[in-house]
């Protein structure tokens, strides 16, 4: 899960390309689609804060990762997997949305 606020005004494709280029060293010729998803809030109980959510699903034409500063370690996981992490606040509803439970 990549993540970033939305404090620039740009669309949220377009922070989706940037946050990808900065966060994972992917070039935007990499992204072969990126799908917004139906936007929501989630409430974190631990912070006390409110966040919404804009969730894109990318699919990228590569695997060649280079993290930034931001992360230690990365691996590619399926769906059922991805759900038992716990990355981003919301992220379980943002895997729902795009890959509906059965």
């Amino acid at each position: 899960g990549v993540s970033g606020f939305l404090n620039d005004g740009g669309s949220i494709l377009q922070k989706a390309h940037d946050e990808l280029r900065q966060e994972l060293g992917i070039a935007e010729s990499r992204i072969a689609l990126m799908t917004e998803g139906e936007v929501f809030e989630y409430k974190d109980e631990d912070s006390d804060r409110i966040w919404i959510v804009h969730p894109v699903l990318v699919e990228i034409t590569t695997g060649e990762i280079a993290l930034d500063w931001k992360a230690q370690e990365y691996q590619w996981v399926t769906v059922p997997e991805a759900r038992s992490f716990h990355l981003l606040p919301g992220f379980e509803k943002v895997l729902d949305l795009f890959f509906r439970k059965p």
